[in-house]
């Protein structure tokens, strides 16, 4: 048994790669000034139950312990914890007593392969302001999720089993950014999130067609937006009604031949459009974003930009990764403001 000896009292203490440690050393217990917590790679089986004399403890990291199954009840007790990771681990369930730990504001559950549900408990984490949930075998997420009310940022990723979110989510008044991402089996988001005041941020995977709320309230209030797009070959149709954006960023493959109706975004500043590689031309309504300052296209199909890109007045940065792009229009020497031009990969 590795022991830390002698018994000195430092801030942060990291384990990594002590494959044979299936449990804390003992003397650790006495580290009650210990604020940090890092656990990478290791064979542990479980932590200790007097968790609660880590008075000052206020982040934890365990990755790759893939013998830790459950956190004990005392978990809870981490009155001081503000950061809480927990990655690629056999974890199976978390206590109830996981809502008491009421100085938490950062939360990551990822690769948690083996956890298929949280506990209501979870909505008592009233300083929760971060929360990030990766976990393939999780069905549905507690009601009690729209009651936290400090919460600033959602991200819902790689949840392949996720059916359905919780109703409903109004309450989260802070709630800034909100992303969902390769949930495969979750068809619409909550009508309630159109009635969340303060998001501004968000980030949807539509390959499964999910359906976002018919909200004006939503589609005023997002201003940047990110859609992933594989696997079609049209955008959806909600995606137009989103007419106060200042960032649009669309990432597909080689599906998506189509693009939105630009003229809808007057608003926009930044337009993205990544690995859609399907593209072969892009609307005369690109010169319509007379507010747009950024331009990234990763095309690879794109063999020419309309003349209407010299109306782009207010464009600063423009970079083209256009593989099959033959020439610029002679609009091009319109752009008065242009300062950052990249050409990369392009015929010409």
């Amino acid at each position: 048994m590795l022991e830390l000896d002698p018994p000195r009292m430092f801030k942060s203490l990291t384990i990594n790669c002590c494959r044979s440690m299936t449990v804390l050393p003992a003397t650790l217990l006495r580290q009650t000034a210990l604020e940090e917590l890092l656990i990478y790679k290791t064979e542990l089986t479980c932590l200790p139950d007097q968790l609660e004399l880590f008075v000052k403890l206020r982040k934890i990291t365990i990755h790759s312990s893939g013998e830790l199954f459950q956190l004990p009840e005392s978990f809870g007790r981490l009155q001081s914890l503000e950061t809480l990771s927990i990655s690629n681990c056999t974890i199976t369930c978390l206590p109830e007593s996981f809502g008491q730990l009421a100085a938490l504001q950062k939360l990551e559950l990822v690769q948690l392969f083996s956890l298929t549900c949280l506990p209501e408990s979870v909505g008592q984490l009233k300083s929760l302001q971060s929360f990030m949930i990766q976990c393939l075998a999780i069905t549905c997420l507690p009601e009690s999720l729209g009651q936290l009310t400090a919460l600033n940022k959602l991200q819902i990723t790689n949840c392949g089993a996720l059916t359905c979110l919780p109703e409903p989510l109004e309450q989260l008044g802070k709630l800034q950014t909100l992303v969902i991402d390769c949930c495969r089996t979750l068809t619409r988001l909550p009508q309630s999130t159109g009635l969340l005041p303060a998001l501004q941020n968000m980030e949807i995977d539509c390959e499964h067609h999910i359906a976002v709320p018919q909200s004006p309230q939503l589609f005023a209030t997002v201003s940047s937006l990110l859609v992933r797009l594989r696997g079609r070959s049209h955008p959806p149709k909600w995606l137009e009604q989103f007419v106060k954006l200042q960032t649009l960023s669309i990432v597909s493959g080689d599906d998506l031949i189509i693009m939105p109706e630009l003229r809808h975004f007057t608003t926009l500043q930044s337009l993205t459009l990544y690995n859609c590689d399907a593209l072969t031309s892009l609307p005369e309504s690109l010169g319509l974003l007379t507010t747009l300052q950024n331009m990234y296209l990763s095309c690879g199909a794109l063999t020419n930009l309309p003349e209407s890109l010299g109306q782009l007045s207010a464009l600063k940065n423009l970079t083209l990764i256009c593989a099959e792009l033959c020439c610029l229009p002679e609009s091009f020497g319109q752009l008065k403001n242009l300062e950052n031009v990249l050409l990369q990969s392009c015929k010409n």
